[in-house]
């Protein structure tokens, strides 16, 4: 802040006007290279600025008593005194017989010198100066200790602001991302417009190991990268894991205890997000075990039909690789296939198993079976999302399909993907009526059936990607 354009605002220049015409003192102020900044002169109270002509009256006409006194900081009395102010920083004041005498006061900071007041009054009026100077210092004093609090409370307002969106940001940026990775690239990438770190580096620690592993990082080169393991016990890692707090320690770079709180706020915020992911991971461990447990009931009552819900499962995932689809719905699509016939745990095994033909009461209860798997998964809360798939996996295109004769794109996307996938399988896979189709053969079936039984741009796309090793046939 440059203070001393304060005193050359109006309200501070009618002061020193006022100091002047009680004291009878002409007033010079100087910057810290002794250049004048402006001057009021006691004859007349008239400020003028440093491209103005300063009157000079010459001292031995001022010590005849001819006219007012004025004086120019040029002049070799003042040019004597301002040596020493400058040199030793410290208050002066000498008389120069009985007409006039010179003061300087040195205008220093917070250990900046800032520059100086230069005051020239009638040695008559030393007493009524020296009361007026001791207000006027301690106005001085007051006035730039209000203008740096003022600067610096400006100064933190912007910077929480600053900080504030800065977090706000992230947590907006973060809310959706379930990669551990990118969520630590994308704060790496914030830090670095805010703080001054020429490089970043993220860790993480191994949650059933003991040691920090390297998740993102930026500005490192290469004879320097971190080490893919890092034990928890050793070096600053180790050290910041034993104290349980952050550190600064001086590298070199121009960091600040505002920058490490600023990281500290970011690092909790990134911690809630890693948790989060974490515990997400950890629902789903749960839930592919439940899955599990789940398709070896349905597999355990029709040994023909084992491994059947996996490879829909992996058919599905394949199909959905080759379609723009984001990676929630294809992972819910791939659990929906894997649990698209778990209402079969309702069928008899007389009728699941019948060799021969189904009476039509036999088919009826087949047929209720995605009723059934509706009903079974509806009231698991990980479920909902998956319930469509298992529901209409036995529509069919042109409406001739159950339970609800839904046709064409009423058929919700994951019922008219599965029924591909379950189709290609059940006609590639031995049966207690036939044999396995070959996949030229399941080709053949199924091509027939395009537009009727199946969605044909989605056939298309499946056959497609089997004629190219995209989707291979697993037994």
């Amino acid at each position: 802040m440059d203070y001393l354009a304060l005193l050359s605002e109006t309200e501070q220049k009618k002061l020193l006007v006022n100091f002047s015409l009680m004291t009878d003192s002409s007033i010079f102020l100087l910057n810290e290279n002794k250049e004048l900044i402006f001057s009021i002169q006691a004859h007349n109270a008239q400020e003028k600025d440093n491209k103005s002509e300063i009157d000079i009256v010459d001292r031995d006409d001022a010590n005849k008593g001819k006219g007012s006194i004025s004086f120019s900081p040029n002049q070799k009395d003042c040019q004597r005194l301002l040596k020493d102010l400058y040199e030793q920083k410290v208050p002066f004041s000498c008389s120069y017989g009985h007409n006039y005498s010179l003061a300087g006061e040195p205008l220093i900071f917070h250990n900046n010198f800032l520059g100086v007041l230069l005051f020239a009054y009638p040695t008559s009026s030393t007493s009524i100066f020296t009361s007026q100077m001791k207000f006027l210092r301690q106005y001085l004093k007051n006035l730039f200790v209000c203008h740096y609090e003022m600067d610096n409370l400006s100064e933190e307002v912007v910077y929480n602001y600053e900080e504030f969106s800065l977090l706000t940001e992230i947590s907006q940026l973060l809310g959706g991302i379930l990669e551990e990775s990118k969520i630590c690239q994308i704060v790496i990438e914030k830090i670095q417009k805010t703080i001054p770190a020429k490089s970043i580096a993220v860790l993480l620690k191994e949650e059933k190991e003991d040691y920090f592993y390297l998740v993102a990082a930026k500005g490192l080169k290469a004879k320097r990268l971190i080490p893919e393991k890092i034990n928890t016990q050793q070096g600053i890692c180790g050290w910041i894991t034993k104290i349980d707090q952050s550190i600064l320690i001086n590298t070199g770079q121009d960091f600040t205890s505002r920058n490490l709180k600023l990281i500290e706020l970011i690092a909790t915020q990134v911690g809630f997000s890693l948790g989060n992911i974490r515990l997400s991971k950890e629902r789903e461990e749960i839930l592919l075990g439940i899955l599990d447990s789940l398709v070896a009931t349905i597999e355990a009552k029709d040994p023909y039909s084992s491994g059947h819900s996996k490879r829909v499962s992996y058919y599905t995932q394949a199909l959905c690789e080759n379609l723009n689809l984001s990676e929630e719905v294809k992972k819910e699509l791939v659990i929906s296939a894997l649990l698209h016939d778990i209402g079969k745990i309702g069928v008899p095994e007389d009728v699941l198993l019948k060799p021969g033909k189904l009476t039509p009461e036999e088919w009826k209860i087949i047929k209720n079976h995605p009723k059934r798997g509706l009903m079974i998964v509806k009231n698991i809360n990980s479920f909902h999302n998956v319930i469509t798939g298992i529901y209409s996996h036995h529509e069919r295109y042109d409406g001739e399909g159950y339970p609800d004769n839904l046709k064409g794109e009423e058929i919700p996307l994951a019922g008219r993907i599965i029924a591909i996938a379950d189709t290609f399988d059940a006609l590639t896979t031995k049966r207690p009526y036939r044999k396995a189709f070959t996949v030229t053969q399941a080709f053949s079936i199924m091509a027939k059936n395009q537009g009727t039984q199946f969605d044909p741009h989605l056939l298309d796309i499946f056959l497609s990607c089997v004629k190219k090793g995209k989707i291979k046939k697993i037994n």
